[in-house]
This record gives C-alpha cells, sequence and structure tokens, in this order.
C-alpha cells in the first residue's frame, strides 16, 4: 500500500505523513511529528508541500495550525477531473499538429529505424495496416498465408479494408490461388490489386513518408520500420515501376 502513493509524486516522506494524518485526523506538526519520530521542522515542510500537492488540508485549532488527510474520495475526483483537463489539453494538442509540423525545422532531420520480431512484429504490421489504407504493397502472399509466422489473419482483413475504404490504393500480389481470389472478392475502382508471377519471400510496404521491410526467417517474422520521407519516395518510384510493368 505504501508503494503506489509515490506513483503521484509523494516522497517517501510525504506519503509516511499522508497515511499518518489519516490515522490521526486533525492533528498540530509536533503531534504528526512525535508519532513518526521526526523533528517537527522536516513534518512541517512536509505538510506544507503535501498541502500544495492537495493531499493534506489545514486549518487552525485554539490559535495552533493543524493539518488533516485529504479523503481518498475527494483526492479520487481530483485526479478524475485532472486526467479529464489533461485529455482535453491532448485533444486539442493532436488538432494543432499539422501547424507545428509545417514550422518544423527538417532539414537536418535523421532518418529513425525500427525493429520488431516474432509476436510484436506480427502485432505492430496488422495493428498499423489496419488503421488505414492509405499505402501500398508488394508483397509475398504464401509467406503471409503460411499459418506458423501468425498473419494470415491479415491477407483477408486487409482485402475486406481496402475494398471497403473509398480511398485509392494499390497491391502488387505474388500470384497464388488465395492472391487470385482476393483479387476477384475485393478488387473495385478504388482499390487495384495486380499478380507478381515469382515468389519474393518478403514484403515491402510503402507510406508517403516511411516504408517496412518484412521478412520471413525461421518461423519467424522479422520487420523493418524507416522513417525516412526521401527514401519513402524512392521506394515509390520503385513500386510505381513494377505497377506498370504488370497486366492489369
Amino acid at each position: 500500500m505504501k508503494t503506489f502513493l509515490r506513483d503521484f509524486g509523494l516522497t517517501k516522506k510525504e506519503e509516511q505523513i499522508y497515511l499518518t494524518c489519516l490515522e490521526l485526523g486533525e492533528s498540530p506538526a509536533s503531534t504528526i511529528a512525535q508519532k513518526l519520530g521526526i523533528n517537527r521542522s522536516t513534518a512541517y515542510v512536509n505538510l506544507e508541500h503535501l498541502t500544495q500537492k492537495g493531499f493534506i488540508e489545514r486549518g487552525s485549532k485554539y490559535g495552533h495550525k493543524t493539518y488533516w488527510a485529504t479523503d481518498p474520495n475527494e483526492l479520487l475526483q481530483k485526479f478524475e477531473l485532472e486526467r479529464s483537463s489533461f485529455d482535453q489539453k491532448i485533444n486539442t494538442f493532436k488538432t494543432h499538429i499539422p501547424e507545428l509540423q509545417a514550422i518544423r525545422h527538417t532539414e537536418f532531420q535523421k532518418p529513425t529505424v525500427k525493429f520488431f520480431q516474432g509476436k510484436d512484429a506480427a502485432q505492430y504490421l496488422y495493428e498499423t495496416l489496419m488503421s488505414t489504407p492509405e499505402w501500398v504493397s508488394f508483397v509475398d502472399s504464401e509467406s503471409i498465408l503460411d499459418p506458423v509466422f501468425g498473419v494470415t489473419k491479415a491477407f483477408w482483413d486487409i482485402g475486406y479494408m481496402k475494398r471497403d475504404s473509398k480511398i485509392p490504393t494499390r497491391d502488387i500480389l505474388t500470384d497464388c490461388s488465395e492472391a487470385r481470389e482476393l483479387k476477384k472478392q475485393c478488387e473495385t475502382e478504388f482499390y487495384k490489386v495486380k499478380l507478381y508471377p515469382e515468389r519474393i519471400h518478403a514484403d515491402n510496404i510503402f507510406f508517403a513518408d516511411k516504408f517496412f521491410l518484412i521478412s520471413y526467417i525461421a518461423e519467424n517474422v522479422h520487420l523493418l520500420e524507416v522513417n525516412d520521407e526521401i527514401m519513402a519516395n524512392s521506394r515509390q518510384i520503385f513500386f510505381e515501376g513494377l505497377w506498370n510493368s504488370l497486366p492489369s
């Protein structure tokens, strides 16, 4: 019990004083200090800090300053109000991100690279791709469909997601019966699929400002994420050249 309070910004000493005040009720600093075995000045300083943090309330009795612990239910209400206020600030911040990005100095911004492996890679890949259809890909259908890698669900889920979206997007899938069936079921005026005649044993997924390189090795998924707009644009050029070389 004496540990979780520190998650709310209390020091070990402040935590001890708050719990003691809960036990004693309204008391002068001298009584609280005596109960804890500390000097009165130490108790007083920490009580003032706790008052500022909202954990302690103060008043006076018979001309002496007294302190008592804020009711835990009142603290909970305080934390909930602070969370609500913080959520509002986050939402406001989100609306201003485009403005901030527009003035951000990017001349010397370095590319960032992230690596994921195994279940973490499969989960991150699925969640990222399902969050938006605004990407194109050149992927190895049979690797995705192999249940040993744990990403089979993504093949059809992503196909249906792109089919139902009104956002223009494209995929190049290595040719197999499932890829042909996905093309048949999911292609629309917005979502186009082309088939590549040979296996590539890896996936390439291209966004506007980043790209994913995915390999399937020893029953494991390996995902490399490169965040760099210039490099992503060069990969898009590669995709366009390959797309234009394939029949519809």
